[in-house]
């Protein structure tokens, strides 16, 4: 590919302590030209195409999206459901955005190749109306990589140690239901160009209070059961040697 994102890897190194002592971290500017990978002619751009897939976000939790089958027998989304979601102001989250372009795939393949990881990205945004929220605290099972493009939006990371006994939706469940036990450990304004690092099982949550884009890479170990193809692959075309 032939194009490079600028970012300094050792940074992240440096700062995390990612053999020792893995914490969550906040990198400020770490992302060169956050345009470059997610901005809101790009969400329009995905919106027109039929390579992603779409979730919205309404009171905390994910709602259906109204869809139909092709004359090929593929699953489509309802576009127009989508636009008027996103224009009503509630949170999108867009997933398989690793594939939508250049930008994105070099983004992950760079990630690939500094880490024993395979990924993929949510672009999360919203308009930033009081309909744009985000889930309540939680937990992921995998570490993941916040790249701040758009706006500006509060996070707030916690200290408590999740145990590996539980599964993710059990956990998410006591935690859902016992808010005042978490003790935050790093409360951060993310702004274009920043990175949020938060180690598997680190429970966090976003407050997003106005227009917002970010890229929230999630990092899977690097098996079969988990690849997605980024290269980009030109053919052989006739007259061409």
């Amino acid at each position: 590919m032939d194009i490079n994102t600028g970012i300094d890897w050792n940074k992240l190194y440096n700062k995390a302590d990612l053999f020792f002592n893995d914490r969550p971290v906040h990198i400020e500017n770490f992302l060169p030209n956050p345009e470059n990978f997610a901005s809101w002619a790009k969400v329009e751009n995905a919106l027109n195409e039929n390579q992603v897939w779409w979730n919205i976000i309404q009171n905390q939790q994910y709602i259906s999206i109204p869809e139909h089958t092709t004359i090929w027998g593929e699953r489509q989304q309802d576009k127009h459901f989508l636009k008027t979601s996103i224009d009503a102001g509630l949170t999108f989250v867009i997933d398989r955005y690793s594939i939508h372009d250049k930008f994105t795939k070099q983004l992950c393949l760079e990630i690939e190749q500094n880490f024993n990881v395979t990924t993929d990205i949510h672009l999360y945004g919203g308009m930033g109306s009081n309909l744009t929220t985000s889930f309540i605290p939680h937990i992921d099972e995998n570490p993941i990589l916040v790249f701040h493009a758009y706006g500006e939006c509060e996070w707030v990371v916690y200290e408590n140690h999740i145990s590996h006994l539980y599964s993710r939706d059990v956990v998410n469940d006591v935690i859902k239901n016992n808010i005042d036990k978490l003790n935050p450990i790093l409360k951060v304004n993310l702004k274009p160009g920043d990175l949020l690092y938060l180690p598997e099982r680190t429970c966090h949550v976003a407050y997003p209070k106005e227009p917002r884009l970010s890229l929230n890479i999630g990092c899977f170990p690097q098996t079969n059961q988990y690849k997605v193809d980024k290269q980009t692959y030109k053919i052989n075309k006739p007259g061409e040697h």
